[in-house]
């Protein structure tokens, strides 16, 4: 009897790599009590099927349900959810940059990593792109396009987390991340997409 290999999941239009969700049940099981079971019994069948699914480092998964997933895991943790995203991505950028993504950040200036950030943002997400530059001394102003409108509020921040992190690792002090405007950036799969401008600034 032949048998056949199972289908490959199609991909979705906008995606994580799965370092994202892997991140979330690992914060969730220090944070939330009784850890990602607790979260998963407040989330819809079918979003409590997606998160319980094995996730692959690298691998690529639907970025969309990160919105309830963490809603959900803030309504269980009894945490405002702007708050519980922040300590979420903060958790996040100190196991990553201190891991898989330290040689990144292991370069001696601060203006360098800043430089760098754009192309770190691109290594968690699959849509859109990004750029930077220098305006001023100890200032970074930072462009993120692409990015699918129901995403934006968490996108920003998530962004207002990671980005001391990363910059701190070069002995930064007091780093500064601002939002500084949303424009419309087109549309992708009948989805509004947005540009997402970023004003950095630090001691």
């Amino acid at each position: 009897m032949v048998t056949s290999d199972p289908p490959i999941p199609e991909r979705a239009p906008f995606n994580a790599k799965g370092l994202v969700y892997l991140g979330a049940r690992d914060f969730f099981a220090e944070r939330v009590t009784g850890g990602s079971e607790a979260v998963v019994a407040n989330l819809d069948p079918e979003t409590a099927t997606f998160f319980k699914q094995q996730f692959l480092t690298g691998g690529w998964y639907d970025v969309m349900p990160i919105l309830t997933i963490s809603r959900a895991a803030a309504r269980t943790a009894q945490s405002p959810w702007p708050r519980f995203v922040r300590q979420n991505a903060v958790w996040l950028a100190e196991r990553d940059l201190s891991g898989i993504y330290k040689l990144v950040v292991s370069i001696a200036s601060v203006e360098r990593i800043v430089q760098r950030l754009p192309e770190l943002s691109l290594r968690y997400f699959d849509f859109g792109d990004a750029a930077g530059k220098m305006v001023d001394d100890r200032v970074f102003e930072a462009d993120r396009y692409g990015i699918p409108e129901p995403l934006v509020e968490w996108f920003s921040i998530v962004t207002s987390g990671f980005v001391p992190v990363a910059v701190g690792t070069a002995g930064a002090k007091n780093v500064r991340v601002r939002n500084i405007g949303h424009d419309p950036d087109g549309e992708a799969h009948g989805v509004p997409l947005v540009r997402s401008r970023y004003h950095i600034t630090w001691d």
